[in-house]
């Protein structure tokens, strides 16, 4: 029997953090209210915020008819409607429903406490000083901020602690590009965009909680009309979120203009050390399990032997681009999901490395090899017209250069999943 259909016809049961059992008529309704995804595991922390919230609980507790299993009360076990239930606590039915959607804040904030707290877990230090180094100014004392600031003309940043440190953190990263009479500019305008963004990012957040909070005085309290600062707020945050996209765009492009990359130092070396790893990851596997290890995550080595080697008419069968779509698609978060599509960057690669396959398995054994071209033989190759780089010839069009003749490439096979 399903999950769902134990919800809709049973009571459920669960054991809180005091390894006490409690009972759940109403789950359902509770499990759409808070959001419940997995109520075996939900439901225990969901009582532990829930037990301390007073009259909430108690509302809570008889409105979806929730009562621990050992001894339960007659007002435990029975129906009980909005009205009773205001009239238990002389309170209005309206009193009852902020009281619900107060704790069901209660209970989101906490949840997503529990998901920070559960991701610093899977982080190490270093990647915490990592993440936190342009807000702390990767260790730079106020004197050094100030000086670098004052350097490049953003001393003008005084009350923000925080963007001072990033903006010092920025003119480091950016250097090169700074110290260069070419990039200079350049440079400078992406660091002032970057403010730019920073401003306009706090004024987004605050206009979008003053406008929460005229949405939720309005819905509290039928008397409030609070419509056209809601329709002024909506549009100033309309304009703020075209202004953020263009600024956003622009400097994408300046970036992209003066190929300033990001990837520093401890970048670098976090990925080599990543890639070792894996590397010896692999290793590891293969002397576990020689047999069954897999080179690619799909085919083990023998798989991989057997469908690179031609047999008699049929060349070799063994196509990276399958293998990338079977990583991709064997995911969790994709394996179970019904409307799964590979996304357009894989299919683009897995297009091009089909082409790739077909045209260098098109090339004969016997073929004479490529010359090689030397820079100073570029001269005379474009005065002689003859054009030795295949790289030049568009993918699908043409094959590469087999004995001085250039060969017609086949199409593309299909590849089945697209």
């Amino acid at each position: 029997m399903s999950l769902l259909l134990i919800m809709e016809t049973e009571p459920f049961e669960y054991e809180t953090s005091g390894e006490e059992y409690w009972r759940v008529i109403r789950l359902p309704e509770l499990a759409s209210v808070f959001g419940f995804k997995n109520p075996d595991e939900d439901l225990p922390r969901w009582h532990d915020v829930m037990a301390g919230q007073a009259r909430a609980w108690e509302i809570i507790r008889r409105l979806f008819r929730v009562f621990c299993v050992l001894e339960p009360g007659a007002d435990d076990v029975r129906e009980w409607t909005r009205q009773e239930i205001a009239e238990k606590y002389g309170i209005s039915e309206a009193i009852v429903e902020d009281e619900i959607s107060n704790a069901v804040k209660e209970w989101g904030i906490s949840r997503a406490r529990a998901n920070v707290k559960q991701g610093l877990a899977l982080i190490s230090e270093e990647e915490m000083n990592h993440l936190t180094r342009f807000s702390s100014g990767e260790g730079m004392t106020e004197e050094e901020i100030s000086r670098l600031l004052k350097a490049f003309s953003f001393d003008h940043i005084q009350k923000d602690a925080v963007l001072r440190a990033e903006v010092a953190s920025r003119i480091i990263s950016l250097k090169d590009w700074l110290n260069s009479p070419h990039t200079r500019a350049s440079a400078r305008d992406l660091i002032r965009m970057e403010i730019a963004m920073h401003t306009m990012d706090a004024f987004l957040i605050r206009d979008r909680n003053r406008l929460a909070k005229h949405i939720a005085e309005e819905e509290a309290d039928s008397v409030v009309d609070n419509s056209t600062a809601i329709d002024d707020l909506r549009k100033k945050i309309g304009v703020q979120e075209t202004q953020m996209r263009q600024t956003s765009e622009a400097h994408a492009e300046k970036q992209k203009a003066i190929n300033a990359n990001d990837l520093d130092m401890a970048a670098r070396k976090r990925i080599y050390v990543e890639t070792v790893t894996y590397l010896i990851d692999q290793c590891r596997k293969f002397e576990e399990d020689p047999e069954n290890w897999r080179p690619d995550g799909v085919f083990t080595a023998e798989e991989i032997d057997w469908q690179l080697e031609p047999k008699g008419d049929r060349k070799p069968q063994y196509r990276m681009d399958i293998v990338i779509v079977a990583n991709e698609a064997m995911k969790p978060e994709n394996l179970w999901n019904p409307k799964y599509m590979p996304t357009k960057v894989t299919r683009r690669v897995c297009e091009e490395l089909a082409r790739m396959y077909n045209r260098l398995r098109d090339i004969p054994e016997d073929a004479e090899p490529l010359l090689e071209t030397h820079e100073d033989e570029d001269d005379d190759e474009e005065e002689s017209g003859v054009a030795d780089d295949v790289n030049s010839v568009p993918i699908g069009e043409a094959g590469p250069a087999i004995g001085g003749q250039m060969q017609r490439a086949p199409a593309a096979a299909p590849i089945g999943v697209f």
